[in-house]
């Protein structure tokens, strides 16, 4: 039976296709060389960055004042980040009330429309075939690779998990990005014909 269970798992790995899976599956192996490297080496272990982002959403969830849903048509955005803080370390998140559910709905078609509009083609083909930290990208002509936001990139990659793929900094810098779209509008309560108190989402 164990000897399935190792054969069901090459399989797996050896049919990976999606864009996602090729990048999880570079960082678990390109970690686990850098702690071989190492430990070789009798070096500490890098600080491990890799939960940045859902500690920020749970801390955020927590601790962080949040308007009462009464006051946003329903909408419990406390609920919300800690819906992506579980989805962000591969859990599984509790049901949502459905305005904080449809939020969410919308929040994840407006960032996609967001990036289509602010990536170009040629990093939608990088990020795409990415295979590693040795995949071709050509920058930009204007782009400086010594210029103080690309530095900053170049350093915030130094930390373990925090740009886990070894992106191109050109993909992070120079991003002038409208969240305006993004915004939701909550009107205040108004009387609708049968006398019933409603909330305006605009």
């Amino acid at each position: 039976f164990e000897d399935e269970v190792v054969n069901v798992e090459e399989v797996m790995k050896k049919n990976i296709n999606s864009a996602l899976d090729k990048w999880i599956d570079i960082i678990e192996t390109n970690n686990v060389k850098e702690e071989k490297r190492r430990e070789a080496l009798g070096v500490p272990k890098k600080p491990d960055c890799s939960k940045i982002v859902t500690m920020s959403l749970r801390w955020l969830s927590e601790f962080e004042p949040q308007p009462e849903p009464e006051k946003c048509g329903g909408i419990d955005y406390a609920a919300i980040y800690k819906y992506f803080s579980l989805i962000s370390e591969g859990e599984v998140p509790p049901d949502l009330n459905p305005q904080s559910a449809a939020r969410v709905t919308r929040l994840m078609a407006d960032i996609r429309h967001m990036l289509e509009e602010n990536i170009r083609q040629k990093e939608f083909d990088y990020v795409g075939n990415y295979r590693g930290p040795f995949t071709r990208f050509g920058p930009s002509n204007d782009y400086d690779d010594n210029s103080k936001d690309a530095r900053a990139i170049h350093d915030m990659s130094k930390y373990n998990g925090l740009n886990p793929l070894n992106l191109h900094p050109e993909l992070f810098v120079k991003r002038d990005i409208n969240f305006d779209s993004m915004v939701v509008v909550v009107a205040d309560e108004k009387k609708n014909e049968t006398g019933e108190n409603t909330n305006v989402v605009n």
